[in-house]
């Protein structure tokens, strides 16, 4: 008599890729949102990376310059690819990831004026 050896297969059950698919989807159900905070977060250090620039770039400009400076000025002399900040048909107003919003100046200083998702105010000083 011929003896029989039975083969195993080496793969996974049905049961065992359902679990592990679960808890992939489990985990990335708490990943996602925290990713998405980071991005937020990450924008926001874009616009007052910018913010900054255009400060900077004012601050030069003043002392040359005996006139009152605008943004649109201030953006010619720096570059618009310089920002880090999409800017949208060339003016004062620029799209990051979900923030939409423009540039301005208020008391000498230039501000960012974000108008979307939320009405916020980023400045070198911080949020207001």
């Amino acid at each position: 008599m011929k003896s029989r050896r039975k083969i195993k297969n080496g793969g996974f059950t049905l049961l065992e890729m359902i679990c592990v698919i679960s808890i992939i989807a489990i985990l990335s159900s708490f990943a996602i949102p925290q990713f998405q905070k980071y991005l937020d977060e990450a924008n926001k250090a874009k616009i007052l990376s910018a913010v900054s620039e255009l400060n900077n770039t004012a601050i030069l400009m003043e002392t040359s310059k005996e006139s009152e400076i605008k943004v649109a000025d201030i953006i010619k002399e720096l570059g618009s690819e310089n920002l880090g900040v999409k800017l949208i048909d060339g003016s004062n107003q620029f799209n990051v990831g979900k923030y939409t919003g423009t540039f301005d100046i208020e008391n000498y200083k230039v501000v960012a004026n974000i108008s979307k998702p939320e009405s916020m105010k980023l400045s070198i000083n911080g949020k207001s």
